[in-house]
């Protein structure tokens, strides 16, 4: 199935699931300008997190249908170009474990990109390293980027 456009279609999970410090949405809540199939209410003055966030299915062009978010409970996130965060749907913590996210992540892995798993509220996170990375460093990177936002 072809992805239509690179855009949001009916997804708002990122709306859903990311800390937004901005506004004070803590994660795994819907965000108050979030109307659910609709999408963002303020998206033209939207918050600066908001902003930066890095949604991969919007970026790449090898994500089909099946990994838009909301199909898939996952939402991966750029970090770097080498590192990249897969948000878990905090009702589905284990998403990343489906034939399909796995399979995705693997291809990453082999093109030299690492992969954290996270549902923000169930620990402990998962770790897929490209060959040559080094776990305390990748977190280190992403928990970085994370306090940028605070």
């Amino acid at each position: 199935m072809e992805k239509e456009n690179n855009t949001c279609g009916d997804c708002t999970l990122c709306c859903e699931l990311l800390p937004i410090a901005e506004i004070n949405k803590p994660h795994s809540q819907l965000c108050g300008d979030c109307t659910l199939k609709k999408g963002c209410g303020i998206y033209n003055t939207r918050p600066e997190s908001c902003r930066n966030f890095n949604c991969l299915f919007i970026e790449s062009n090898d994500m089909g249908e099946l990994l838009r978010p909301n199909n898939c409970n996952v939402i991966f996130e750029r970090i770097t170009t080498k590192i990249y965060l897969a948000i878990n749907h905090y009702n589905d913590p284990r998403a990343y474990e489906s034939e399909l996210v796995a399979n995705y992540i693997q291809t990453l892995n082999k093109s030299g990109i690492s992969v954290v798993s996270t549902s923000f509220t169930n620990e402990p996170n998962e770790f897929f390293l490209a060959e040559g990375h080094v776990k305390e460093i990748v977190w280190k990177i992403i928990m970085n980027e994370y306090e940028k936002i605070k």
